[in-house]
């Protein structure tokens, strides 16, 4: 983690990803963590443990996320994720134009209005 020359790019690593939980403990994940931490490196723990996955990320002691509500990060449940290839106008999609491609996530918790 500490070279500046990553596979002779000239370029130190940028981001530390980690999604196998099986081949290190607790105490290495801190130490990478750590590690990444002084050195300027992002550090993303991406897990999946069957039905449901959590993701922890550390952007180091700089990074500043300005929240313009304040309100608390929740937990939820993504019940589908689907990428539609071309938007259709009668989607409406804040910042997507028509034609153009688009993620849909549906959050299971989420009240959508369409229920009789």
């Amino acid at each position: 983690l500490q070279t500046h020359d990553v596979l002779g790019s000239g370029l130190p690593f940028s981001a530390v990803v980690v999604t196998d939980l099986a081949m290190l403990t607790k105490a290495d994940l801190f130490r990478i963590n750590e590690t990444c931490r002084t050195s300027n490196i992002a550090f993303i723990l991406a897990v999946n443990h069957g039905v449901t996955a959590s993701i922890f990320s550390d952007f180091g002691p700089h990074h500043e996320i300005f929240d313009l509500t304040g309100e608390p990060t929740q937990t939820l449940a993504v019940s589908n994720i689907e990428v539609m290839p071309s938007k259709s106008s009668l989607l409406r999609v804040s910042g997507v134009e028509d034609r153009k491609p688009v993620v849909i996530i549906t959050v299971a918790q989420s009240e959508h209005g369409l229920d009789d």
